[in-house]
């Protein structure tokens, strides 16, 4: 027999029907003819939320960023397996990147969820403060990318990276800065840890990098800085 798992996440708001059987088979004798039963025809719209406190502690509150499922037909509601879990709808993503036309599915960690390939060009990152050039996956461990984001004179490179409304971060495979002006000098790096924040004290948004397991090399490697930077509009503080 078949293994069966609990999908880790639900479909809230259904409205419609769920047809146990075929009303011609009232004594089930004919059950055999009538193997797609039970089915569930959904008649509205529907949601996937992502707000659990267990993913980034409910970072994805449900008034900005859920799951918008177009109605559906499911049948073989006792048997169906992992494969055929498909939904069509769209992703409401908060401002994190544009909402997102893709459909939805069961994904490796048993949750509703989704996967993207980064679009030519990339995505507008928290309403164009930056650019994510990743393929995308959503999961019950949040928004994440794979692939760079592009902020201001920074390049960061990095597997995984989360992404919730109010900020990204995560760890980078890859870092570089480019000169500019007087105060911003060029960088580099290769394992950092990194936020970008849409917001700051000053009400613009940061990015704050920090190497702990190596220097960050500036000025094509005349200076070897420890710490962290901070990157913004104003310029950039260590």
């Amino acid at each position: 027999k078949p293994k069966t798992r609990k999908v880790r996440n639900s479909i809230d708001g259904i409205t419609g029907t769920l047809e146990i059987d075929d009303p011609s088979n009232r004594s089930g004798w004919k059950s055999e003819y009538y193997t797609h039963y039970p089915v569930l025809n959904s008649e509205g719209p529907s949601y996937v939320y992502y707000d659990s406190p267990s993913i980034h502690k409910g970072a994805y509150h449900r008034n900005r960023f859920r799951y918008a499922l177009e109605p559906f037909d499911i049948d073989s509601l006792d048997n169906f397996v992992k494969d055929d879990l498909s939904f069509k709808g769209e992703l409401l993503a908060g401002g994190i990147v544009p909402d997102l036309d893709v459909d939805l599915r069961l994904m490796e960690d048993f949750s509703l969820g989704i996967k993207t390939a980064n679009p030519p060009g990339g995505f507008p990152l928290y309403n164009g403060i930056g650019t994510l050039n990743a393929d995308l996956t959503l999961n019950m461990d949040g928004l994440q990318g794979d692939g760079a984001i592009d902020f201001l004179t920074s390049h960061l490179v990095g597997e995984a990276m989360v992404l919730v409304p109010d900020s990204a971060f995560g760890k980078t495979t890859a870092y570089t800065n480019a000169s500019a002006a007087d105060h911003v000098p060029s960088l580099e790096a290769t394992v950092t840890e990194f936020a970008l924040h849409t917001s700051s004290g000053r009400g613009e948004p940061l990015l704050d990098v920090r190497s702990q397991f190596e220097r960050l090399r500036c000025f094509n490697d005349d200076v070897m800085l420890s710490g962290a930077i901070h990157l913004s509009t104003i310029g950039m503080t260590s």
